[in-house]
């Protein structure tokens, strides 16, 4: 799977980054109608970055987003 930088609105929220709330991708600003599955990894690793997923829906696509805190960056990638 290939990710490409975004970029990403969130919701506000008590964590950072936020629950995405639309995101630039693909040349067009895609509405999140639903937030799918949500998960990270790395976090108890000290040998690895965190990096926290978000499985979204938004015109019938469904799309991966992934949060890179190191890096404070938003990638995305389009499930076919």
């Amino acid at each position: 799977m290939n990710f490409k930088i975004c970029k990403v609105e969130t919701i506000v929220s008590h964590s950072e980054p936020g629950l995405p709330k639309r995101f630039f991708f693909l040349g067009k600003w895609w509405e999140v109608e639903s937030i799918e599955d949500r998960w990270y990894e790395g976090y108890l690793d000290p040998e690895r970055s965190l990096i926290l997923y978000y499985k979204v829906f938004s015109e019938e696509n469904f799309f991966l987003l992934r949060y890179l805190p190191y890096f404070k960056r938003w990638q995305a990638a389009k499930i076919e």
